[in-house]
């Protein structure tokens, strides 16, 4: 039963990371961020998703703030 279970699992885990793949290829703005050293499709997906019009932020350091990276 636990196999069945795990193999059920993974086979969710790649539909969805398939999924998550194309729809941050279709988008340019994650495409983008995936450019960046450690950023791929799980985390481009997120900033794209949650982080507001960067043109808001005066700085790298007022975003990097924003997302509590830094003080």
């Amino acid at each position: 039963m636990r196999a069945g279970q795990f193999t059920d699992t993974k086979a969710s885990i790649d539909a969805i990371t398939a999924d998550l793949r194309r729809a941050t290829e279709a988008d340019k703005t994650a495409r983008r961020l995936q450019t960046m050293p450690g950023i791929g499709p799980i985390t481009a997906s997120i900033l794209v998703t949650t982080v507001p019009d960067v043109s808001a932020f005066r700085s790298a350091r007022d975003l990097s703030a924003w997302l509590r990276l830094a003080p």
